[in-house]
């Protein structure tokens, strides 16, 4: 997923100029947060991220049982671990969602405090299980 990383930044640049399903507003450790459903796709569930500067860049696919949800992320810090957790909300029932997987890409940013060693993201389906991937931060 390394090579996409690069793909996905210019992606990345290019979706929040043109908007997409869902864009949030920056906090304290969240840049930027984007996601969009990729309709009739099936993705190999993984995350991907590297450092610029003070900034993490992460991209990253998300399955969920149903169509029927909306990416949430919330960060937080814990002595050198900074967690992304991205989380899968139910938004909508509809026969339409009900009737397929759910497949989502999402990338964002997110600063880098100091002392940070290790970047977890963590995907959780508000209703079901929950995947940990762990990303090695690296200077770029």
């Amino acid at each position: 997923m390394r090579k996409g990383i690069i793909a996905g930044m210019a992606a990345f640049g290019i979706a929040l100029a043109s908007g997409a399903c869902g864009v949030m507003e920056p906090d304290d450790l969240l840049g930027a947060f984007e996601w969009s459903e990729l309709e009739g796709a099936e993705v190999e569930e993984g995350t991907d991220a590297m450092t610029v500067g003070r900034t993490i860049w992460f991209v990253g696919q998300f399955a969920t049982p149903t169509a029927c949800y909306q990416l949430v992320p919330e960060v937080s810090k814990s002595g050198s671990l900074l967690t992304l957790t991205v989380l899968a909300e139910r938004a909508r029932s509809s026969t339409t969602c009900e009737q397929r997987a759910g497949a989502y890409r999402y990338e964002g940013t997110a600063q880098l405090p100091d002392g940070v060693q290790e970047f977890r993201i963590v995907h959780q389906i508000s209703d079901g299980e929950s995947k940990e991937f762990r990303c090695p931060l690296t200077a770029s």
